[in-house]
């Protein structure tokens, strides 16, 4: 039998709440000194990731505004508006790729500094 949306809701509410708990205790239990440094270090960790995020809304907005001005260029240009649409596609998948490259070292980066301590 499947779960109900309200079920699954609450589970994942419950769920959420236990790690929040876990997080706060967690937290709550190192000197406040170590939670500044740490907070520091992960403020400093995402500065470092700002050109990154840049790049990447900048070529999602390429991407739109291609996207956007399509149709436009179907009754201008016909056939070879093909070649913007594979343009579009080709800056979406460059804008997703460039979001998965950051997270991953952005994740790889905060575990070397902040999990490890180095």
């Amino acid at each position: 039998m499947k779960a109900s949306p309200n079920t699954t809701f609450e589970h994942k509410q419950a769920q959420w709440s236990d790690h929040g708990k876990a997080k706060a205790a967690e937290y709550s239990s190192i000197p406040f000194d170590q939670f500044a440094r740490n907070l520091l270090k992960e403020i400093s960790i995402g500065i470092n990731y700002i050109p990154n995020a840049i790049a990447v809304v900048f070529t999602l907005i390429g991407a739109i505004y291609l996207l956007i001005r399509l149709p436009s260029a179907i009754e201008e240009l016909g056939g070879i508006s093909f070649l913007i649409l594979l343009f579009v596609l080709g800056l979406g998948i460059i804008s997703y790729r460039l979001f998965l490259v950051a997270k991953a070292d952005y994740y790889e980066e905060r575990k070397r500094k902040i999990i490890n301590g180095k």
